[in-house]
């Protein structure tokens, strides 16, 4: 998906969070240039990461800016739910 359909949504909706998954380890070569644009764009937005690209080269992805990393959903899941919890 296109950077510009995530700043439009960000924009629109207010977002504080983004979530985003990559399977396919040829697509972590755009992560960096990505999350800097966006962090950019919207420096408060947290970044969620997941997918077997990610968990499989957690370094690479936590230098590129993402905020959190989850190995998968049920993580997910309990860090939203402690989250909300806790406001």
């Amino acid at each position: 998906m296109p950077l510009e359909t995530f700043k439009e949504a960000i924009k629109a909706e207010k977002f504080d969070m983004l979530s985003i998954s990559i399977t396919n380890h040829y697509n972590l070569v755009y992560l960096c240039k990505f999350i800097d644009e966006l962090k950019r764009y919207s420096p408060k937005t947290k970044v969620i990461a997941s997918g077997r690209a990610c968990v499989k080269n957690p370094e690479y992805t936590k230098k590129c800016g993402v905020d959190f990393l989850f190995a998968d959903f049920d993580e997910l899941v309990k860090f939203l739910k402690d989250l909300r919890g806790s406001k």
